[in-house]
């Protein structure tokens, strides 16, 4: 029994240990009238697309928003990056272009760009209203 305790002690422990980063979740809010696909970026020094190039991550770094629904988008550890990106498709633009002519012409309904002392001053929230 003394030694479940311990472990659990040592456990408890190492689950409080800090690697020294600040980590914080970003949400994502999607206030239109339609399902929208996010896919979210870390990026360097610039903004720029780099949409050919990172959508061949779409199952990792892309989600799907229904309408009136507030999801966490990303978590930040404040060692990544300090620029983040949204691309926002609306459903509709999906459907109307094909896969190929949304990643080579950098085809995307909305674009939100922040710093991580931007997203702070937002309250680590982004609302897409549709427009």
């Amino acid at each position: 029994m003394k030694l479940y305790i311990i472990c659990f002690l040592l456990l408890a422990m190492f689950n409080e240990c800090d690697d020294g980063y600040e980590t914080v979740d970003v949400y994502f809010e999607n206030n239109s009238d339609e399902q929208v696909t996010v896919l979210a970026l870390w990026m360097g020094d610039d903004f720029s697309i780099l949409q050919p190039n990172w959508m061949s991550e779409w199952p990792n770094w892309v989600r799907t928003v229904m309408p009136n629904e507030k999801i966490i988008m990303s978590r930040v550890v404040y060692a990544e990056p300090d620029n983040y990106q949204l691309l926002i498709w609306k459903q509709s633009t999906l459907d109307k272009y094909s896969k190929e002519e949304i990643l080579w012409k950098n085809i995307y309904d909305k674009r939100y760009r922040y710093t991580k002392s931007e997203l702070k001053k937002i309250n680590l929230t982004i609302v897409y209203d549709g427009k």
